[in-house]
């Protein structure tokens, strides 16, 4: 999308001789500002999607295929698609090669990363960018979200999720180009296959990430890892125009945050003898997975930086502290599985089997931006919509699954008008989960439909509190995992579902997000709600003449408005839905609790 993939050819030429230049020690002084900004309004001119008035969910019967256009989120998650498309092309990787020293030996893994890819790409060809700051969005103004940026304008205080207007006010001389997919794609692929022209062992990890398996290389003897690594950077450069950082380990744990150490624009190597060392002082945060959720439970254990002291104190732990746990501990704060996992990745151990093409685990379509419903029948045609792209995906991909989950974005009440990033962004939401298993895999639209809607009338979330709609199938049949079986259309039968319960209170939620939407945290007690009754949450949500008779009113035994909607239509899935109704009005929802579990928010991490 945006940029012609024809261009890519004249842009590593011009990319190469720029290289050359800075070698030769030629020092080339920054662009035109204005030029540049020529060239970011010629781009934005030339994606047509741009010409849109930003529009919601309510107002925008085409909005689910205009989102998947645009959106980035979308474009990472599905890049795995192109990338498996490109491994058919390529004979299966064989055996890893032996370490040397035999069995036991130190393997060497690199990772690599691409720095500022996306602003990397967006400079490609376009001389007038060079040596300016260089950022990504849709928007040029206000309260636009930055996603990469390059270093220049790192220096100068941007950085991703960052609002536009702000950015500028640190940056006055910012370039916004706009996202430009097609070129994206065009030059990953360049990079992938540099990877897999060094070796046959490539773990592709996103558009501009990947893991490989150098052992065979290194155990030649010819060059040493730091030597691979910069062979890599170079080969990436010469063909692509764009830098890449490079960090080498004897796993993928190490070499990824050896990566942090490499970048900009660099590499780093940390064999095994210095693992210990090299992870020793490292805040245990910089851990993969490791959020605040995990953090607060750490420290409710007392598991704590020394330099904190001891007890439930403030102080983050490093990984030698969590080492340093006793296992028993670290499995009472998170659980068997992750407290072992993070013991052992807090020394270094990474145990994870290499899998150059993972079976893939799921299929799946989200939206979390522009959504805002004022009647339950407009939620339930988006799941059915969402059901029907997952469908689609799935056939494409050629799998069925067993198990779908719903998941809901309700906005947390009186919420301040500054809490969310943009004017139809989710804002602070209770994420809500309830999934289904069928007894034979099915990947067809009506299926996956029937059940989603019965999920989302089983959840009774008001259709005006809605912000993010997302559906995914696991237990796929092509996963060795899963249980697999044949066949198609088969009856859902397992549930984990449950009314919504209590929806949060921004009050309950701000101390989390103080900073986050240039909020400062509420003091208690709790301060005086926006205008708008009980209901409003400030979030800017559509009127809905349901108020609180709407689906998910404050009586448990109030009426379903969604299977009120779907009753409309008539059949048999309406008649279904009725009974979930009749079944909360007639026990409060005590049923359908004990037979889902609790109806509870989940987490954020």
């Amino acid at each position: 999308m945006g940029g012609d993939p024809r261009d890519v050819p004249a842009a590593r030429a011009a990319a190469e001789a720029a290289h050359r230049a800075v070698r030769s020690g030629e020092r080339r002084g920054p662009g035109n500002p204005s030029a540049a900004e020529d060239v970011a309004l010629v781009a934005r001119r030339n994606e047509p999607l741009l010409d849109m008035k930003q529009r919601t969910t309510h107002e925008d019967p085409n909005f689910m295929e205009t989102f998947f256009k645009a959106s980035r989120l979308h474009y990472i998650g599905t890049w795995k698609h192109r990338y498996e498309a490109f491994l058919e092309d390529l004979p299966p990787a064989p055996k890893l090669p032996a370490p040397e020293g035999g069995p036991g030996g130190e393997r060497v893994i690199l990772h690599v990363d691409m720095d500022c890819f996306f602003a990397s790409v967006a400079a490609l060809g376009r001389s007038e960018l060079a040596g300016l700051p260089v950022a990504v969005s849709w928007s040029s103004v206000g309260g636009g979200e930055l996603s990469s940026c390059n270093y220049l304008a790192r220096n100068a205080g941007c950085r991703a999720g960052m609002r536009i207007a702000r950015a500028k006010e640190l940056c006055p001389n910012l370039i916004v180009m706009p996202y430009e997919f097609e070129r994206y794609s065009t030059v990953a692929i360049d990079v992938y296959r540099t990877l897999h022209e060094l070796s046959p062992h490539v773990m592709g990890v996103s558009v501009d990430e990947a893991y490989v398996d150098v052992t065979g290389l290194a155990a030649c003897g010819r060059k040493t890892p730091r030597e691979i690594a910069e062979d890599v950077r170079a080969k990436i450069f010469a063909k692509t125009g764009c830098v890449a950082s490079v960090g080498s380990g004897p796993n993928r744990l190490i070499a990824r945050l050896a990566t942090k150490r490499a970048k900009p624009d660099g590499s780093h190597h940390v064999p095994a003898s210095n693992a210990s060392s090299f992870l020793a002082s490292m805040p245990v945060a910089e851990l993969p997975k490791v959020g605040r959720g995990t953090l607060e439970k750490l420290r409710r254990e007392g598991i704590c930086s020394a330099v904190g002291g001891v007890g439930p104190n403030t102080a983050d732990p490093t990984c030698a502290d969590v080492a340093a746990a006793p296992l028993s501990v670290l499995r009472r704060a998170l659980g068997p599985k992750a407290g072992a996992q993070l013991r052992d990745a807090s020394r270094g151990i990474d145990a994870r089997a290499w899998e150059a093409r993972p079976p893939r685990k799921s299929v799946g379509a989200q939206v979390t931006w522009g959504v805002r419903f004022a009647e339950a029948s407009e939620a339930v045609a988006f799941v059915e919509k969402l059901c029907a792209e997952v469908s689609e995906r799935m056939r494409r991909l050629k799998v069925k699954g067993h198990t779908l989950t719903i998941k809901i974005l309700r906005a947390v009440a009186n919420a301040p008008a500054t809490h969310m990033k943009g004017s139809i962004g989710h804002g602070v939401c209770d994420h809500l989960t309830r999934s289904s298993t069928v007894s034979l895999s099915v990947d067809d639209a009506p299926s996956l439909s029937r059940e989603a809607v019965r999920l989302l009338a089983d959840l009774n979330v008001p259709a005006d509190q809605i912000r993010g709609a997302g559906v995914q199938v696991t237990r796929l049949d092509s996963d060795p995992a899963s249980h697999g079986g044949g066949g198609a259309g088969g009856a859902f039968r397992s549930f984990k579902s449950a009314p919504a319960g209590r929806r949060s209170d921004w009050t309950d939620r701000a101390s989390r997000y103080a900073g986050w939407y240039d909020v400062e945290e509420p003091n208690k007690p709790k301060p005086n709600k926006p205008t708008g009754g009980d209901d409003d949450d400030g979030s800017g949500k559509v009127d809905s003449p349901g108020g609180k008779d709407s689906p998910g009113g404050k009586e448990p035994g109030a009426m379903n408005a969604y299977a009120s909607a779907l009753g409309a239509r008539g059949g048999s899935l309406e008649r279904a839905l009725s009974r979930v109704a009749a079944v909360c009005e007639e026990t409060g929802g005590s049923e359908v609790r004990e037979r889902g579990g609790s109806g509870g928010t989940l987490e954020e991490e």
